[in-house]
């Protein structure tokens, strides 16, 4: 049988989310569908200030637009900041390349509720597409139950043209090799650790919502032998002229501050009160393998990130395929991760470094146990499946949301 034809439209070779995500989405899809990508070019092209710079950035939408009409189903990727240096530019691009798409897979990775231009944004392209003729039929996929729900409620959207599906980042293959080849006390030797040390975890770039500092707070009335290690850096589109980023600054000044005052301290004694300098690790900007690698040979991980609305995390998912222990905050986003994994991890509540502490010496083991049989469902290689499925439904005039095979295959059982 013909593999339909699908096009992926996203940013590609760059060191962002977005763009290994969707790579990662070609290399696993292969066997479903046959595909060509169209990197949008966001920091070379869209992303750019300036009259000529805009013009150059239609320009490109514009070849893509006009190359569309040619594929079974168009999946457009969309983290809708990607797409331009405005809000309006960003609308704009974004709605001429669904308008010319036969049929549409539409990935949403985050939006906005806040009555802002970009939730503005937002209502404009969903109006655009609830007007599609039916020879065009649409789809958006979202990560989350909850943001299938504010898409119909909030933004007008049909049952049948929303479905939820969290995102991943690994093959089954790859699942099993990190699994495998874990070797924590390894790990932490050729990072000068000890064998015997606990290693947290924090990982991903850094940014103001992951609240370094209470982690550190926790790190710092824990006993010597939990260590923390920090596996990312700054996100390369936050580079800015002369200018440290906010949070590394943030976290650097917190170690350096604690350790002054224990320092300064009568009687200290670093080899019974060991300063957070010789306690923390920092491996920065890492290959995507080496962040795996890591996660996979973590005593715990913590996922601390404060209240944004996010439409799902890499970083939590990755923590599930690898079966790690792991805190995730209590926040919307994670009770919702707690509908696809529940009682596979331990919440606490923001900002309480004693919680982390106290769950962090006496965690549930447990709960990683449970995690293996609710992934079985959760694979990039279903996702594969789900996206065949739609475009099967659409090509055959069905609603995309709502057929049998594309239920079956989103939400199983439930």
């Amino acid at each position: 049988m013909t593999k339909p034809k699908i096009a992926f439209v996203s940013s590609f070779n760059e060191p962002c989310a977005n763009a290994e995500y969707t790579e990662k989405l070609c290399q696993l899809f292969r066997d479903d569908f046959d595909i060509t990508t169209f990197d949008i070019q966001s920091a070379r092209t869209l992303k750019r200030l300036g009259d000529a710079a805009e013009a150059a950035g239609e320009a490109h939408i514009g070849t893509i637009c006009h190359q569309l009409h040619t594929f079974d189903v168009v999946n457009v990727q969309c983290e809708i900041g990607l797409f331009g240096a405005t809000v309006e530019q960003c609308k704009r691009r974004i709605f001429n390349l669904c308008a010319h798409a036969p049929r549409l897979i539409y990935t949403l990775h985050s939006y906005s509720t806040r009555g802002d231009d970009f939730e503005a944004a937002h209502h404009f392209i969903f109006e655009r597409m609830r007007a599609r003729p039916a020879s065009q039929p649409w789809v958006v996929l979202v990560h989350l139950p909850r943001d299938r729900q504010v898409m119909i409620d909030r933004f007008g959207i049909p049952p049948e043209n929303v479905v939820h599906f969290p995102v991943l980042s690994l093959s089954l293959p790859d699942r099993a090799r990190l699994i495998a080849a874990a070797d924590p006390a390894e790990w932490k030797r050729r990072h000068g650790l000890a064998a015997s040390d606990i290693v947290i975890g924090r990982l991903g770039f850094f940014s103001q919502n992951k609240d370094f500092i209470t982690g550190l707070k926790a790190l710092s009335i824990l006993p010597p032998q939990y260590k923390m290690a920090f596996v990312g850096g700054q996100h390369f589109q936050t580079i800015a002229e002369m200018a440290v980023h906010s949070s590394i600054r943030e976290v650097v000044d917190f170690i350096d501050d604690h350790d002054d005052r224990l320092q300064r301290m009568p009687r200290f004694d670093a080899t019974r009160t060991p300063l957070l300098r010789d306690r923390c690790i920092f491996l920065g900007n890492t290959a995507n393998h080496l962040l795996y690698q890591a996660l996979a040979n973590m005593d715990v991980v913590l996922v601390n990130y404060l209240e944004t609305w996010q439409s799902g995390s890499l970083i939590a998912s990755l923590c599930m395929e690898l079966q790690r222990p792991c805190l995730f905050a209590y926040n919307n986003t994670f009770l919702e991760y707690e509908k696809y994994f529940p009682n596979c991890f331990e919440f606490f509540n923001m900002g309480n470094h004693h919680e982390i502490r106290h769950k962090v010496m006496h965690f549930n083991q447990a709960k990683p146990a449970n995690i293996a049989p609710r992934l079985q469902r959760y694979t990039i290689e279903q996702l594969s499946r789900l996206c065949l499925a739609m475009t099967q439904a659409m090509l055959a005039g069905h609603a995309p949301a709502e057929t049998p095979a594309v239920r079956a295959l989103a939400y199983g059982a439930d």
